[in-house]
């Protein structure tokens, strides 16, 4: 007996592997080739290059521990390495999102079926506009880690009585969710609600299902309260409630982010088309069987966009994070709609399932082609800037700038590129020694405006307001033209 429940482990644990290969698959037929490996793994945001600042270690005075040195540690080992693994576990990310789906309405299917849904639905979000920068921005890999934990955590709880070791890994899944990011309260305190709901298909009353399961609910609020509490400790800016973290009009910015979210792209449309309607048809066969089979099945449809929820709150008019969970609303559309007419052949099942991502990767290459080379052109434009940037330092000019104290810096007027960071750490490593750096930071620009919101903390890194302001205390000057060609200069005199 031991021995079977070996081979099932082992069972799932190869779909999954297989899976993740499939998606990796889909992504290299859907974007890789018109990337170029050097550009993949070129950095951009100002968040790639905080991200390949650290170092190994853990600290838990850092904001979000968990994320944090995990992001610190990939980065130390270089821009490729941590583009690469990012990549990896993307794909990890989208086979666990279909392994979770048939989980959670409870379809058991062979691996190859498994494999072709990740497959395409993998594809399908790939072949979106919106995917382009989920699956190229560094930024995102707070929420991916803190989403892979969630979605662990959530199918631990899936199936019979918990017993205690299953509770225990659930409840350390909660805390590594926790810590990784705050985003996946909602979504997992609707998963313990759902539990509650599987024990009523079960025989049990609402009372006694919500007595048994009343501990988890306790364990997801003590992580996130935990979690928060830890956040103001240490400073964190999701504690500050200003800025990206305002929610003083929650309800305000979700009707805005809800539009915005909405038109990302005409796939987005028809995606979110899809699962609206399946969510109304869902209310409606529970208001009609009023069963608590029909409750949980409703729950279950409404779980991506808990997911997606407490990004809609917040004044962002709809950015990556929000949008990384559409693979999670693309994979449930197939199962929901499965459930809704009621298919028992697993044949059929199968091919339900997969009718949804079929279609969907043929039509989204169509409708959104435009708008996914619009989105690939301008990270491509501009991560070549920002590599022949990171060359002017890294090699071209590294000898020169060596010899300097205080480098200035002009020319720059876009918030992205090794420049627009907001430390002097990457910059210092690349180059191979610590110097103090002066950007020129000019008054209207788009760095102007990403300085006023993200103030340095770091003395050898400073803004300033123009050319001059930036070249009258260093004694040499580094100057970027509009294509991110840097020439050097030597000051005689401080200017």
């Amino acid at each position: 007996m031991r021995e079977v429940g070996m081979s099932r482990r082992f069972y799932s644990a190869a779909m999954i592997v297989c899976a993740a290969a499939a998606a990796l698959g889909a992504f290299v037929v859907a974007q890789g080739y018109e990337i170029g490996i050097l550009r993949f793994v070129t950095p951009l945001h100002h968040d790639d290059f905080s991200a390949l600042a650290g170092g190994p270690g853990f600290d838990l005075n850092l904001p979000r521990p968990i994320s944090s040195n995990f992001i610190y540690m990939l980065g130390y080992y270089g821009g490729p390495f941590y583009f690469l693994v990012y990549a990896c576990l993307n794909a990890l990310a989208l086979a666990l999102t279909v392994c979770f789906t048939y989980r959670m309405y409870s379809v058991n299917t062979s691996p190859w079926v498994l494999c072709c849904t990740v497959f395409l639905v993998s594809l399908s979000w790939l072949y979106m506009r919106p995917s382009v920068y989920t699956f190229q921005y560094l930024g995102l890999s707070t929420n991916l880690i803190s989403y892979i934990f969630a979605v662990l955590a959530v199918m631990v709880l899936q199936g019979g009585v918990l017993s205690h070791l299953r509770t225990a890994a659930f409840t350390a899944f909660c805390i590594l969710t926790a810590f990784a990011k705050e985003d996946m309260v909602v979504f997992m305190l609707l998963a313990a609600s759902i539990r509650v709901a599987d024990d009523a298909t079960r025989g049990r009353s609402i009372r006694e299902a919500v007595k048994d399961n009343v501990a988890l609910f306790v364990i997801v609020l003590a992580a996130y309260m935990a979690s928060v509490l830890h956040s103001k400790l240490v400073d964190s800016a999701f504690t500050a409630g200003s800025g990206a973290y305002d929610v003083s009009h929650p309800l305000g910015n979700l009707v805005q982010n809800a539009v915005a979210f909405w038109t990302a792209s005409p796939a987005m449309k028809v995606v979110l088309s899809a699962s609206v309607l399946l969510i109304v048809l869902s209310f409606a066969r529970y208001a009609v069987l009023r069963s608590a089979a029909s409750l949980r099945d409703l729950m279950v449809s409404l779980l991506p966009l808990a997911a997606a929820l407490p990004y809609l709150l917040l004044p962002r008019f709809v950015d990556y994070y929000a949008i990384s969970f559409v693979p999670m609303i693309l994979a449930f559309v197939g199962p929901c709609l499965a459930t809704l007419v009621s298919v028992k052949s697993r044949n059929v099942l199968a091919a339900v399932t997969l009718i949804f991502p079929v279609s969907a990767s043929a039509f989204f290459h169509q409708i959104d082609q435009q708008f996914m080379h619009w989105g690939m052109g301008w990270y491509l434009e501009n991560r070549d800037i920002s590599e022949r940037q990171i060359s002017a330092f890294a090699v071209n000019l590294s000898s020169e700038l060596r010899q300097c104290d205080t480098i200035a810096v002009t020319g720059l007027g876009d918030p992205l590129g090794p420049f627009a960071n907001n430390g002097s750490t990457y910059v210092n490593r690349v180059l191979g020694v610590a110097k103090s750096w002066r950007i020129s930071a000019m008054p209207g620009t788009s760095l102007a405006q990403f300085v006023a919101t993200l103030p340095p903390k770091d003395p050898k890194w400073v803004y300033v307001a123009s050319d001059a302001e930036a070249l009258s205390e260093s004694d040499c000057a580094l100057a970027f033209d509009n294509a991110g060609n840097g020439t050097f200069r030597k000051l005689t005199v401080a200017q």
